[in-house]
């Protein structure tokens, strides 16, 4: 059984955050490796799956088998290594400047979330 203020938005904007910081993650390793011999950079691409979770619901998934998905993707992280290429530092600074944005973009919406929520619960607008 799911929270009664749980929603499906909420359950995906937390799974993006989740998926932001492990992406971070990664484009650390990225950078800390950069002089290793033989490292290739690694990408995680998950607004894709994201995207495709919420058609499903749009569709008409349930919400279980919306969390699930979302479950099995953060269990299996769509790691992608960049083949044959080297890590160019000034390429992974950009890529850690715009994961902050997407990551402050969706904390933002989850706070105005929280704000839609605590107005219809007051049943009021003060």
């Amino acid at each position: 059984m799911s929270d009664p203020l749980s929603s499906v938005t909420f359950d995906l904007a937390v799974a993006s955050l989740d998926l932001s910081m492990a992406r971070h993650r990664l484009i650390a390793a990225n950078i800390a490796n950069h002089a290793t011999a033989g490292y290739e950079p690694q990408r995680l691409d998950f607004e894709s799956h994201l995207a495709g979770i919420g058609a499903a619901y749009e569709a008409g998934a349930t919400q279980e088998q919306v969390r699930k998905q979302l479950r099995s993707l953060a269990d299996g992280l769509p790691v992608e290594v960049e083949s044959g290429q080297t890590v160019q530092i000034d390429d992974e600074i950009n890529h850690l400047l715009a994961n902050t944005l997407h990551y402050n973009a969706v904390l933002t919406g989850l706070g105005k979330l929280g704000a839609l929520n605590k107005i219809a619960i007051d049943g009021a607008v003060r």
